[in-house]
């Protein structure tokens, strides 16, 4: 099962340093560099998605508050709990089931355990 961390709150250093701490990641062991595609070959240590706000899909949109970040080592995880924060079914988006179809992740909200850190 695929873990993701919901941090709440308005204060973004605090925000990551919860985060990490929940998923035991230490941030300065490694610099990882991510690339197009790098996915199919090694996935990335940790996917961290600022959900601070979130404009419409039209460029110049609304912007909707929502303060919280995700964080999960399945990125996969953390985009479908993202889209599904938005109000999105994940497995309705193209890509999250392209990546789970590859076995990149996990994009089935069923299989994924949220907890949030308030």
């Amino acid at each position: 099962m695929s873990k993701v961390i919901i941090v709440k709150g308005s204060d973004r250093e605090r925000m990551v340093e919860n985060g990490l701490n929940a998923l035991e990641i230490n941030p300065y062991k490694e610099k990882v560099v991510i690339k197009p595609n790098l996915n199919l070959y090694k996935k990335p240590d940790l996917a961290l998605i600022d959900g601070i706000e979130s404009s419409s899909r039209e460029l110049g949109g609304e912007v909707t508050r929502y303060d919280l970040m995700i964080l999960s080592e399945d990125p996969v995880a953390a985009d479908a709990v993202g889209a599904n924060i938005l109000g999105l079914n994940p497995l309705s988006v193209p890509h999250l089931k392209l990546a789970q179809e590859k076995g990149l992740g996990m994009a089935r909200l069923e299989e994924i355990d949220v907890e949030e850190i308030n």
